[in-house]
């Protein structure tokens, strides 16, 4: 991972100033959601004793509202040390010890090192959040249109009209898990893909969470426990799970061929009231006042369903879901998720 290098006293001023007003317990305790950084780690982060992950360094940026332009650093590629320091420190080391126990040096440093995730690979630095509403949401985004596998998570979308919604998504990676995915259209194919590779959050994923690797519904897929026992969870899981796998206009409709998955929702309607009609595969809202009562509790981060849901709300429009996309423009800095009683622009009040 790429070190931010500051010019003298830079990285001890900045620090400074993402801290300011909090001790650094305080600082760590308050921004626990989004740091996973020993106390220790982060002590010495303050005092320059050791350089800063760029991932770690934007995220400050983004808890202490800080414009990185105002700090003069420079950034250094994750190698930097090995190719300054490896062609005379191996040839030193293969001088004074023969390459048995070289071999088992490495052996024990691998097993010992920091960025291992139980047992695993070495991998990449990123954060493991706790449960929050924000990891809801993603979890019911992998249930709806992801696939999880051992070693990334692809998510498929709509090409033409779920493009702002694969921003969100990108943005909600970054935020959780300080991954920055990769998007990409497919050829010859009106779908886009977002994928994020790290074993350790697959691990994560699967171990912790119990989203299984591979075909969701032959390998019974469902919401966890955690999520399916706290109300705000569940709702943020809901919209995850209708954004991605729903349809949303003058009624709100889920569906899959899960019926683990559909059960649950089914569970989570005999709480919040806001579906009327099912099936083996689908259940939906059924009724206008139904439909507004879900973006009320849930609302939706897909602006191709805010656009179609806001037209019928507010101007009693039918727009097609080919043609939601004709009306972004209408719709630039909408607050999301969006839901009725928020506060958003004139247009989608």
């Amino acid at each position: 991972m790429e070190r931010v290098i500051f010019a003298k006293g830079g990285q001890k001023t900045f620090m400074r100033k993402v801290c300011e007003n909090y001790s650094l317990k305080d600082f760590l305790r308050k921004n626990k959601i989004y740091l996973n950084i020993p106390y220790e780690t982060f002590r010495q982060y303050c005092s320059g004793e050791i350089t800063l992950p760029l991932s770690l360094f934007e995220t400050l940026c983004t808890i202490g509202k800080i414009n990185k332009n105002m700090f003069e650093f420079k950034l250094l590629p994750a190698n930097w040390g090995a190719k300054k320091g490896g062609k005379s420190g191996i040839k030193s080391l293969f001088e004074k010890y023969d390459v048995k126990t070289l071999n088992e040096w490495r052996r024990k440093g691998g097993l010992n090192s920091p960025n291992k995730f139980k047992g695993g690979e070495n991998t990449k630095y990123i954060l493991l959040p706790e449960m929050n509403n924000e990891l809801a949401e993603f979890i019911g985004i992998i249930l709806g249109d992801g696939t999880l596998t051992k070693y990334f998570i692809r998510i498929s979308l709509n090409a033409k009209d779920e493009r702002p919604y694969s921003e969100y998504i990108v943005n909600l990676c970054e935020k959780l898990f300080h991954i920055k995915p990769l998007v990409r259209k497919e050829r010859n194919a009106n779908l886009l893909s977002i994928e994020l590779f790290s074993v350790k959050m697959c691990k994560f994923l699967n171990e912790t969470l119990k989203i299984p690797f591979g075909n969701k519904i032959k390998n019974k897929s469902k919401i966890p426990e955690i999520i399916m026992n706290d109300s705000a969870l569940s709702l943020s899981c809901l919209r995850g799970l209708v954004d991605t796998d729903g349809t949303v206009c003058d009624y709100v409709y889920f569906s899959s061929y899960n019926p683990i998955l559909i059960k649950q929702v089914e569970k989570l309607n005999d709480v919040f009231k806001l579906f009327t009609s099912k099936n083996n595969v689908l259940i939906g809202s059924g009724k206008w006042e139904n439909t507004m009562k879900y973006f009320k509790l849930v609302g939706s981060s897909n602006l191709k369903h805010i656009v179609r849901f806001n037209e019928k709300f507010k101007y009693k429009k039918f727009v097609s879901a080919d043609n939601a996309y004709k009306l972004f423009k209408n719709y630039k800095g909408v607050k999301i998720p969006f839901k009725l009683g928020v506060v958003s622009p004139a247009h989608c009040e």
